[in-house]
Order: C-alpha cells, then sequence, then structure tokens
C-alpha cells in the first residue's frame, strides 16, 4: 500500500531489493527514480522541507531525521529542527 500511495512501481522496488540483497549498490541506485527519492525524503530551503513536514505530518505523529543530512551533520540537524519548529503544529 506504501509503495501504491506514492506511485512507486511495486516490480521496480522488487528489482531495487534484489540488487541490494546481491550486493550490487550501483545497479540497485541506478534504478531509483526521483519519484521514489521524493517520495521517502525531504530537501530543500528550510521553507521547503517545513511545507514537506507539514503533509506528513497531517498523516502522522512525527518526523525522524536520518542520514546523509550532509557535509555538516550539526548545522542539518539545526536547520531540520527549525523547519520542524516552523511547522503548523508548532506555530
Amino acid at each position: 500500500p506504501v509503495l501504491d500511495r506514492h506511485g512507486i512501481d511495486a516490480d521496480l522496488a522488487g528489482d531495487i531489493g534484489e540488487k541490494i540483497s546481491a550486493g550490487d549498490f550501483s545497479e540497485a541506485f541506478g534504478l531509483v527514480t526521483p519519484e521514489m527519492i521524493d517520495a521517502f525524503s525531504m530537501a530543500g530551503t528550510p521553507d521547503d522541507v517545513a511545507d514537506r513536514m507539514d503533509a506528513v505530518l497531517e498523516h502522522a505523529d512525527g518526523v525522524v531525521v536520518g542520514s546523509p543530512v550532509g557535509p555538516d551533520l550539526e548545522e542539518a540537524i539545526t536547520l531540520a529542527a527549525a523547519a520542524y519548529r516552523s511547522t503548523s503544529r508548532h506555530r
């Protein structure tokens, strides 16, 4: 259901999983589409990320910040926290 909700081809996702299981990471990463990345990650300006967080928080209790978060871990976490604080849940 999660893949369907995001319009992601389940067969392609299965192919990616098989490549990862086989240790063929380059092939797996080559199959990942921009839509897949967009469905399961947040990136952009703090305002962009806050907007995406708002959309997620309509259906979830929280968000998780995980790696990779960029070259400066502390700055990335600070920016993510600022984006979270600016969501409608905290205004």
